[in-house]
């Protein structure tokens, strides 16, 4: 069998964090230096196992087959519940595997900074990007479900742990927040899983690939059969769940406390994993699965995507904290994706990839700024900041790039994603587009007007941050901040890259892997239209 098809690298990959984290472990505490050097060196070690997969993937392969998905893998677990260990990759799953693996490399670099139980911080961290990794190769539903749910535990102690004075608080709410979305998740799973099994559909508890390639289970939650209210039930269960992640409105709360109250080194994978496995889950379960549903409600989910675009910027305007104001901007760029992937058609769709990576790569860098920032001055406080630009000169050029990526200028990582998204909405692009006589001004026109606006309104509140922390006079207070350290550029400086290199050439490294996939994500959705 070709290795395309069947492999059990996605398992090594998986497993390689755990398995290394035993002798980790073993490592005494006292020696921080060999602490980190081993870490680094796994962290290290499953980004090249990701370059492996990547390089055995084929990535002309892919069609609107369930073939598509290659290096597949599959064990029974607890086959009488429905459980089945199946891995697998695809046009979708494969380049955000690869940013998870390069953002805990990253975040093992900031980890540099931590001198109190060093060990226990990589192990967990190692940990969260295992379970983040299993959650974007599972094919199978219960199992993405558990992936989902494991990554609680990691991402509490991280903020707990390793936080400020609020840290337990802003970990409890963490954690209560992705219980709640794990639990929701869970609940829709084993209603689909009941619901077909009553149905009498014949199938390996609940396999993505087969489910997507089932007529009996695809037209099981039409509008007018039986399941059609389970239908409805399921998708708001599983979406809730997915919200708490991406964030959505009005599941967002744990994000503003959870950035302000823990360590840059930890939030930088925490929060950018939680909102990637957020977006595909909407993308790989809502889309693909109940794609009626989807149609019933994707007006709505827009509306709360343009909401919460607008929601955002405005509290991100009325914030004095940094960190804070970094945790409103976040939701306010994650209610692009909700838009994009709500709009339906292939432009926004690849803009909600487009979007949600360049998020990722702006949110590590903007976060390890605000980090550099208070570790000098102890604080995050935009009204007692100012003049930084005259007390270090050095760090004023990396912070201006940050901060013109933030507000999405050209050539960077966040402009591709909102003007693909906003050009779609306006242009009415895909399924939904109207006649050549229909109006001008139409709901998704609207729409992408509003969240144009965001754009503008994002770009005044970090043009009046960047004014709040680098200009005016120097500060005696601020006499003693020392230049950028070794250490604190090695963080900087690939972050800084990521940004400009993906607003360079997003349609190569971003677009076209994920173009094949746009079919097989829309073709239910033709399918429930009759097209």
């Amino acid at each position: 069998m070709s290795i395309y098809a069947s492999s059990s690298i996605l398992t090594c990959l998986i497993a390689l964090p755990l398995v290394g984290s035993l002798p980790l472990a073993l490592l005494p505490s006292s020696r921080i230096r060999l602490v980190r050097t081993a870490s680094l060196m796994l962290l290290t070690g499953m980004l090249a196992t990701g370059i492996a997969v990547a390089y055995l993937f084929n990535w002309s392969a892919a069609d609107i087959h369930h073939q598509a998905v290659q290096l597949q893998q599959q064990v029974g677990l607890l086959p009488s519940i429905g459980m089945y260990y199946h891995v697998g990759v695809d046009n979708l799953s494969m380049p955000l595997v690869l940013l998870v693996l390069a953002l805990a490399v990253i975040a093992g670099l900031a980890g540099l900074e931590i001198q109190q139980e060093a060990k226990r911080f990589y192990i967990l961290l190692m940990f969260l990007a295992a379970t983040a990794i299993g959650a974007l190769v599972s094919r199978d539903l219960m199992l993405f479900a558990v992936f989902v749910q494991l990554g609680v535990i990691p991402g509490y102690f991280l903020i707990a742990l390793w936080g400020k004075q609020r840290s337990q608080a802003a970990a409890m709410k963490f954690a209560l927040f992705q219980s709640l979305g794990s639990a929701l998740i869970f609940v829709g799973v084993m209603v689909m899983l009941v619901a077909t099994r009553k149905a009498g559909i014949e199938h390996s508890g609940l396999d993505l690939p087969l489910l997507l390639h089932n007529s009996k289970f695809m037209s099981l939650f039409k509008p007018g059969e039986t399941g059609d209210g389970l239908g409805e039930l399921i998708f708001f269960l599983i979406f809730a769940g997915l919200a708490t992640r991406l964030p959505t409105l009005p599941l967002h709360l744990w994000i503003p406390d959870t950035l302000a109250e823990s360590t840059a080194s930890a939030a930088m994978l925490l929060i950018p994993a939680n909102a990637i496995i957020g977006a595909y889950g909407m993308l790989r379960i809502l889309l693909g699965l109940l794609p009626y549903q989807f149609l019933v409600n994707h007006l709505p989910l827009a509306i709360l995507g343009v909401v919460g675009i607008v929601y955002g910027g405005l509290c991100a305007l009325a914030q004095t904290d940094l960190k804070r104001l970094l945790g409103y901007w976040v939701i306010s760029q994650a209610g692009y994706v909700l838009l994009g992937i709500a709009l339906l058609n292939t432009l926004t769709l690849e803009g909600a990839l487009t979007q949600i990576i360049g998020l990722s790569v702006a949110m590590g860098l903007t976060l390890w700024m605000a980090q550099i920032i208070e570790q000098r001055a102890h604080h995050c406080d935009l009204n007692r900041l100012g003049g930084l630009a005259r007390q270090m000169p050095g760090f004023f050029g990396a912070s201006a790039l940050g901060m013109a990526t933030a507000l999405g200028m050209p050539g960077l990582c966040l402009f591709a994603g909102p003007m693909m998204i906003i050009l779609g909405a306006i242009g009415s692009h895909g399924m939904f587009a109207g006649p050549p006589t229909a109006p001008i001004w139409s709901l998704p026109t609207i729409m992408g007007v509003v969240a144009a606006a965001g754009m503008v309104l994002t770009t005044a509140y970090i043009l009046w941050t960047f004014e709040r922390i680098y200009l005016g006079g120097p500060k005696p207070e601020f006499h003693h901040f020392s230049p950028l350290l070794l250490a604190e550029r090695l963080v900087l400086l690939p972050l800084i890259a990521g940004a400009i290199i993906l607003g360079v050439l997003p349609e190569i490294l971003l677009i076209k892997p994920f173009s094949p996939t746009m079919v097989a994500l829309l073709e239910p959705i033709r399918q429930a239209l009759g097209h």
